[in-house]
């Protein structure tokens, strides 16, 4: 029967992994600034509420020491007050 040979989902198959493409960045799991291409940054957290105050959510803010450009990242919602 065809197929019966192929390997199960999540084993390696008989094909040799994607070699990367030159020119192309491998992503790393460094932070970048998009702005600036710097890598330290200065950690702050801050709450942000909707219009009518009615959910808020708990950011993570990263901010560049070299530009000041600030990242946003979501850490979950939060009780609105």
């Amino acid at each position: 029967m065809p197929g019966e040979d192929a390997p199960p989902w999540g084993s390696p198959g008989s094909e040799p992994p994607p070699q990367p493409v030159l020119g192309l960045e491998q992503p790393s799991s460094e932070l970048v600034c998009p702005v600036c291409r710097g890598s330290s940054f200065r950690d702050e957290e801050g709450r942000l509420q909707t219009r009518w105050g009615m959910s808020s959510h708990v950011l993570t803010m990263k901010v560049c020491d070299r530009c000041s450009h600030v990242l946003l990242f979501h850490q979950g919602s939060g009780m609105a007050m």
